[in-house]
């Protein structure tokens, strides 16, 4: 495995520092379904949660409801963040209701998933005591970081893959760089979320396809192969795509491959188990987390003899999953990037894309890297066109789904832009970092105008900051701090190379 040049350490370094400042500029419950994922993880740690509870079994805690609902219908609800539901005292989940059912007796619909990443939370705070006495946004709070931990990873794991499959380290810093350049990632990244899990999960399992896909055919890969995708599979359903990717590498070698694929797969069969249980328990591989009922009222009722043309269905989907792939960093739309340039974005991945197919003689390995993505998409309709027919409506559309399969896109990005340089391929690294820096540099302020600074009062919204962290003033400087630091480091170090060849 190739040597870790000191540019993708102080990448990793400035992602962490990215996904520090989400979590301090976003409010505690402000993540995609961010309360009931944190009642899930309680409920995990209360021992409510086993034997896992069905479809509408397990209502939402009334500490959580008590606590999250000044995001949604008080204070929080309109913006600026600023405005604050609990000035004096930031009460415990027990003050506000602890582990009681909420006054609505809604059910928490996250029992759909798998446990991996509730287990991983309960555990964490198992091990830090006193946590019942915490302030509820310390509580979260906690758990974001380990949502962060979970994702630091992705700029080291984006390189090696992309060492494997080319020689050119600036491609495989490059593909390190780009891992940082989608903001809506970071946003998910620094909330409480089960996609941070399947989102290393996959990471790590395309990165060890790579190498099956390029001769690995040892038993100690095959392996590890097979936990990561046990590992994916336990932490969500999207998952399910994964299993014929592995097959599918496994199978690009002429021979002997398939004892291999054997041994991956049969070890990956613990995670699908939960399937198999699914499907003996409610007849279908993930059932509905809501309940029939609550689902209904949810999802809204049938509207009969309404014409609704998929070619209606099929611009919709395309225009929100753009959107909200690359820059949902409002809850989930507004505030966001332009659409139009989230549109040019995709058709430049695209247009790399392309390149990169053409001109590397891997280019097998590559098209299994990206088959995720149409895969994942596949998933998407097939749970939102049944929807769509019956009431015109658009859940589960959600672009964070394809974070999972992002490694492929920026590793196969990376190797197109050292294509298309060609004799100028050192500078792919300086330019991938600048693109990066000016992507989160545009989203960071779409959040500080929007949220934090309406007035354009800087003041006030240092210390609605500072206010809404759960953490000491001192703390909660240090990840803006190292973005200062960071930031700078980054382009010198990939600037040198490029600047020295150019020099006479």
């Amino acid at each position: 495995m190739r040597r870790v040049p000191a540019v993708v350490w102080v990448l990793v370094g400035l992602g962490a520092a990215l996904l520090c400042v989400y979590a301090l500029l976003f409010p505690p419950y402000t993540g995609f379904d961010e309360p009931q994922h944190v009642d899930m993880t309680l409920a995990v740690q209360h021992g409510e949660a086993w034997p896992w509870p069905g479809p509408g079994e397990l209502p939402l805690s009334l500490g959580v409801a008590a606590s999250s609902n000044p995001v949604y219908f008080g204070p929080l609800s309109r913006h600026p963040y600023t405005n604050d539901p609990y000035p004096d005292h930031r009460a415990s989940l027990a003050e506000l209701g602890g582990r009681a059912p909420s006054a609505q007796n809604y059910p928490n619909q996250m029992v759909q998933h798998p446990p991996a990443f509730y287990l991983m939370g309960a555990g964490l705070l198992a091990l830090l005591p006193g946590d019942a006495d915490w302030p509820y946004d310390r509580v979260v709070g906690v758990l974001r970081l380990l949502s962060i931990a979970l994702l630091v990873p992705l700029p080291l794991l984006a390189f090696h893959a992309a060492s494997r499959l080319t020689a050119s380290q600036p491609a495989a810093v490059a593909a390190a760089a780009l891992s940082l350049a989608i903001p809506g990632l970071t946003r998910v990244g620094a909330s409480v979320q089960n996609d941070n899990l399947l989102i290393l999960a996959a990471s790590g399992l395309l990165l060890g396809l790579v190498r099956v896909a390029t001769g690995d055919l040892t038993r100690r890969t095959a392996v590890a192969v097979g936990l990561l995708t046990a590992l994916a599979l336990l932490s969500k359903g999207f998952a399910l795509v994964l299993p014929p990717v592995v097959l599918l590498a496994y199978a690009l070698n002429r021979r002997g491959w398939w004892r291999s694929a054997a041994v991956a797969l049969g070890v990956g069969a613990v995670g699908g188990s939960w399937y198999l249980v699914n499907l003996l328990r409610f007849g279908t591989l993930q059932p509905e987390g809501l309940g029939a009922v609550a689902d209904a009222d949810f999802r809204g009722p049938a509207t009969p003899g309404v014409a609704r043309p998929l070619t209606t269905y099929a611009t919709t989907v395309a225009q929100t999953l753009d959107r909200r792939f690359w820059g949902a960093i409002g809850t989930p739309d507004s505030p966001g990037l332009s659409p139009r340039v989230c549109w040019l974005l995709t058709a430049v991945a695209v247009l790399l894309a392309v390149v990169a197919l053409v001109t590397l003689k891997r280019r097998l390995a590559l098209g299994m890297l990206l088959l995720p993505l149409p895969l994942t998409l596949l998933v998407v309709v097939a749970g939102s066109l049944p929807w769509y027919r019956f009431n015109g409506r658009l859940p589960g559309v959600q672009g964070r789904y394809f974070y999972p399969c992002v490694l492929g896109l920026l590793v196969v990005a990376a190797v197109g832009l050292v294509a298309v340089l060609r004799r100028r391929a050192a500078w792919a690294p300086l330019l991938a970092v600048l693109f990066a820096l000016v992507m989160q540099a545009w989203a960071l302020s779409i959040v500080l105008r929007e949220y934090w600074l309406p007035g354009s009062d800087v003041a006030a919204g240092i210390e609605g900051i500072a206010h809404w962290s759960p953490w000491p003033a001192a703390v909660t400087v240090l990840p803006f701090l190292a973005l200062v630091v960071l930031a700078p480091a980054a382009l010198l170090l990939v600037a040198r190379e490029p600047l020295r060849r150019a020099s006479p």
